[in-house]
């Protein structure tokens, strides 16, 4: 589920930040490429905050250990 709303804040951001760096500021091209390189982070970013800092319900592992290897 956490999947979907980081895709849709992902297409939001994407869409908003594409319009702003080629319409509004005239980058044309680069702003397009620019818009990308930020839109690609953003779920990497949300599957790691919600990977370390979303509670766990206590039968789970929740912090990765040697002693899984």
């Amino acid at each position: 589920m956490i999947v979907t709303y980081l895709a849709m804040l992902n297409l939001g951001l994407h869409l908003f930040l594409s319009w702003l760096l080629t319409v509004q500021f005239h980058l044309g091209l680069a702003g397009v490429m620019g818009s990308m390189v930020i839109a690609y982070w953003i779920p990497v970013f949300g599957q790691l905050a919600f990977v370390f800092f979303v509670w766990n319900c206590g039968t789970t592992q929740f912090w990765f250990s040697s002693l899984v290897i």
